[in-house]
């Protein structure tokens, strides 16, 4: 494959941690499988390396794409064996309670809960957890869908939950905390995952040093995703990118998580976070027209607090965008529907068709 400049730079920098900020249609998923496969050809042990991905389905997808990498450096015959090996490619939740059970034999018994489970658990346990005293003039399910924020917020933001004022919240929360650690059922929330590991690790400098001594390259997908707690724990990792080179690729034009705590500002500080960081920039598209991507950078232009980057492209102009101001949503499903009818009948597909909302409720 023919990459460009950019792209060959990224491939090519062995200078320590890095940040690829990789625009919408860039090709970083080839550049970051490309790089993870180059680096074990050059002889970095795969046990060593750490590719996270924001879901489970990126991680197939990347494992997939390093697979076709490793294969075809075997073909060159630059090495022998194009198997993943131990490479940990997945989400930082599975990642961490994998290693808090291998470091510390005390949370061997200990599961990840979703937040579907916890729910069911806390109505169960409803009385026994005092939430009556917290319940006030809010509904029962609405003092549980609280109760279930507060204790992200918790662990998410490291919060001490003694320096809360209200007493019965405080007793609710321990209640809660000593369920769910009881043997032979023992169960982490993902926000409690990381905040468990970070503390493992900080608070044992024999286990800090064991870790940090294991891991030589540290790869972040979605880095624009990452929240307070999870940047911290890659800082721990990587003993700040002195131990571990951390490669971070994301773009903060992209980030849409900030309701769940991520955070653009790990993304616009890394160069200050991790020692000598470089930023390289994957500015071309190779999906969208001239047109769309005028329109993007019309728009992400107006977003405060970003790094500069320009989107463009090879591709033709295409069609010129359509926007209709709807009265209500009515009228806009209205819209949405007569446009797609007119345009079959005119010799298209349905199939030709995606209808791209923001709430499910909207469907």
């Amino acid at each position: 494959m023919i990459y460009t400049t950019n792209q060959q730079e990224a491939l090519d920098y062995r200078g320590g941690n890095l940040l690829i900020i990789a625009c919408a249609g860039s090709g970083k998923t080839q550049v970051l499988s490309r790089r993870i496969a180059l680096l074990v050809s050059e002889g970095v042990p795969k046990e060593s390396i750490i590719a996270f991905t924001f879901t489970d389905m990126a991680a197939g997808e990347l494992k997939s794409r390093i697979r076709k990498e490793l294969a075809s450096l075997r073909e060159e015959g630059r090495i022998d064996d194009a198997s993943l090996g131990e490479i940990y490619i997945g989400t930082i939740h599975s990642f961490s309670l994998q290693l808090l059970k291998e470091i510390h034999p005390s949370y061997r018994n200990y599961d990840i809960i979703d937040e579907k489970r916890q729910a069911a658990i806390i109505v169960s346990k409803y009385l026994d957890f005092g939430l009556d005293k917290l319940q006030g003039a809010n509904s029962k399910i609405e003092t549980i869908r609280r109760f279930i924020e507060t204790l992200n917020i918790i662990y998410r933001e490291n919060l001490d939950v003694d320096n809360f004022k209200n007493q019965d919240l405080i007793n609710s929360v321990h209640q809660y905390q000593n369920f769910i650690k009881q043997r032979p059922n023992c169960f982490l929330t993902f926000d409690e995952i990381i905040a468990e590991l970070t503390s493992v690790i900080e608070s044992n400098e024999a286990i800090r040093a064991q870790v940090q001594n294991r891991f030589t390259n540290i790869f972040v997908d979605e880095y624009q995703d990452v929240d307070d707690r999870q940047e911290q724990l890659i800082r721990l990792l990587s003993n700040d990118g002195q131990t571990a080179a951390v490669c971070a690729v994301g773009d903060d034009d992209q980030a849409i998580y900030r309701f769940r705590g991520a955070t653009i500002e790990n993304i616009l500080n890394f160069e200050k976070q991790f020692q000598n960081a470089v930023v390289i920039r994957l500015e071309q598209n190779y999906r969208s027209t001239k047109t769309i991507l005028e329109a993007a950078n019309d728009v992400i232009a107006h977003n405060a607090g970003r790094k500069e980057k320009t989107l463009w492209t090879d591709l033709e102009d295409g069609k010129k965008i359509i926007w209709y101001k709807a009265v209500d949503e009515t009228d806009e499903s209205r819209f949405v529907a007569e446009k797609i009818e007119k345009e079959v009948q005119n010799g298209a597909s349905y199939q030709d068709f995606a209808v791209l909302y923001r709430m499910n409720a909207q469907s």
